[in-house]
């Protein structure tokens, strides 16, 4: 079983929609997965064995609310902070693009690289947090860079 504590602003949420939330597995099959809220966690109890991803719509500042995945994680007694997980997975997509496109070290994005190490800091300082509530609040930043550095590290890679 995953279990994962959701905050906005330092606050438990306790009321997220789960509609469209769903579990994945390797090269990303989706896993049959009973998701619910019990008391402030997310719990997704899934039928298959191994590590599983989350796939849940989340407001991202700036973004909008879009479907985001964590990285495949292994069950633990300790909740995952969800949003410190989106911002672990979606870092964790811009490093495999940047290393498929070749961007690691091109002069014309060494802006958004830049970026992506402050996103990447954010991440780790989440970590590193004293509470799930402050690592919640370094997921979020680190999530809406991210997500904004991704958008810009795919224009540029598309011209």
């Amino acid at each position: 079983m995953l279990r994962f504590h959701a905050f906005n602003n330092g606050q438990p949420v306790s009321g997220l929609d789960l509609a469209s939330a769903h579990l994945l597995g390797s090269d990303s099959v989706p896993l049959r997965a009973d998701i619910a809220w019990k008391g402030e966690s997310i719990v997704c109890d899934k039928r298959a064995a191994g590590p599983a991803g989350l796939a849940i719509l989340w407001p991202v500042e700036g973004m909008g609310t879009l479907l985001l995945e964590t990285p495949r994680l292994l069950e633990r007694e300790q909740p995952y902070v969800v949003s410190l997980e989106l911002a672990r997975g979606h870092l964790m997509r811009i490093n495999h693009k940047r290393e498929e496109w070749g961007l690691h070290d091109a002069p014309d994005i060494a802006d958004l690289n830049v970026d992506v190490t402050a996103a990447t800091e954010f991440l780790i300082a989440g970590l590193n947090a004293e509470s799930p509530a402050d690592a919640s609040e370094l997921g979020d930043k680190a999530l809406a860079l991210a997500v904004r550095v991704s958008e810009d590290l795919t224009r540029c890679h598309a011209a």
